[in-house]
Parts: structure tokens; C-alpha cells; sequence
């Protein structure tokens, strides 16, 4: 079974995880699934 994460961050900082799950030959599953940041999250765009 072949699994795939990525992180994806939006233009509100919320921290998305889109997870790819590999189930057979040619089958593959989408995950997408949200996560609260932790207190302050370090970011460029912010001043």
C-alpha cells in the first residue's frame, strides 16, 4: 500500500493535508483533511 501526503497552506493560513492512499493497481483514494495550526504559525506574508 503506497501512501502520499502533501501540505497545503491557503490564503487564510489554515494548514490543509490532502493524503493519497494507494489502495490497488490503479485505484487511488483522496484524503483531504484539515488541521488547526498550533498558536502562531510563522509566515512570510504576514507583517
Amino acid at each position: 500500500m503506497d501512501a502520499e501526503r502533501r501540505m497545503e497552506v491557503i490564503d487564510s493560513g489554515d494548514i490543509y493535508f490532502r493524503l493519497y492512499i494507494t489502495v490497488a493497481e490503479g485505484t487511488r483514494k483522496s484524503i483531504h483533511y484539515k488541521e488547526r495550526p498550533l498558536h502562531n504559525v510563522a509566515s512570510d506574508d504576514q507583517p
